[in-house]
């Protein structure tokens, strides 16, 4: 079995964009790409995580990218798990980042690859840097933990943090964190219990089709939503703001799914 740089298998669908991309086929660049895109989608559809990631990274359209990083990120995969983060989580040109949520991976990446790690070194340095500022902060207002100030944490994920239920409840019913928190439950229920098992599984090449944690799971997170629920989406034309559907819907699910059949 032929595994990327992080121990997962790859696929014919990677051979074969590799050929394309060292030989004449689709000599126009504008040609090559589409030829490209073609093969890393169908290896994205058929549980291929190395073609997700190559797909994700060449769509250009962050709200089109999380579906499939989010997909190999339930899988274990710490490249897509840095990349959902950089990309969509902590998107500079986002309104605001979903912290918590980057905490949550955060915390994933550290339990499989470990501190010692040499890839994710700069990428495990930052997280805890960020870990250690956002636990001493109130998410709204920015009051700091101190003998006269308690923080509390939200009662739903545990992961923010706020000085005063003023913030808190602004936090909830202004900000985005209603959305983030219903997220974190969908993954701290039916993720954070299976998640060593499904990378287990996947990372040994088992047909993921038969892994029924990971199809519950993308039936939760809205993975698998039929494409007639969300086909305004994909075009970037009918959208002001594509950067709002890289939040999470008010109950937790993406706003754009990746594949409705078992993949």
């Amino acid at each position: 079995m032929v595994t990327d740089a992080d121990g997962f298998p790859t696929s014919d669908f990677i051979k074969r964009g590799h050929h394309v991309k060292v030989s004449g086929e689709g000599s126009k660049t504008i040609v090559k790409n589409d030829i490209l895109m073609g093969i890393w989608q169908q290896g994205a559809e058929n549980g291929c995580i190395p073609s997700m990631i190559n797909y994700a990274y060449n769509i250009g359209q962050p709200h089109l990218e999380l579906p499939f990083l989010l997909e190999g990120a339930i899988r274990g995969h710490p490249f897509a798990v840095s990349l959902l983060l950089n990309r969509c989580y902590e998107n500079s040109e986002m309104p605001c980042q979903l912290s918590s949520l980057c905490m949550y991976w955060n915390k994933m990446v550290k339990n499989w690859v470990g501190i010692e790690e040499e890839r994710y070194v700069e990428f495990l340095e930052g997280a805890k840097e960020w870990k250690n500022y956002l636990y001493n902060i109130c998410n709204i207002c920015g009051e700091q933990e101190s003998d006269l100030v308690t923080l509390k944490t939200c009662n739903g994920c545990k992961l923010t943090f706020y000085c005063s239920k003023e913030c808190q409840t602004i936090h909830w019913e202004e900000g985005t964190h209603k959305n983030e928190c219903n997220r974190l439950k969908i993954l701290m229920k039916y993720h954070e219990p299976y998640a060593n098992k499904i990378r287990e599984q996947i990372m040994r090449g088992d047909d993921p089709k038969f892994i029924i944690p990971l199809q519950k799971l993308r039936n939760k997170l809205g993975l698998t939503r039929p494409r007639m629920e969300y086909e305004e989406y994909l075009d970037k034309k009918n959208l002001d703001d594509p950067r709002a559907l890289l939040f999470p819907r008010n109950n937790g699910t993406v706003y754009v799914g990746s594949w409705t059949e078992m993949m």
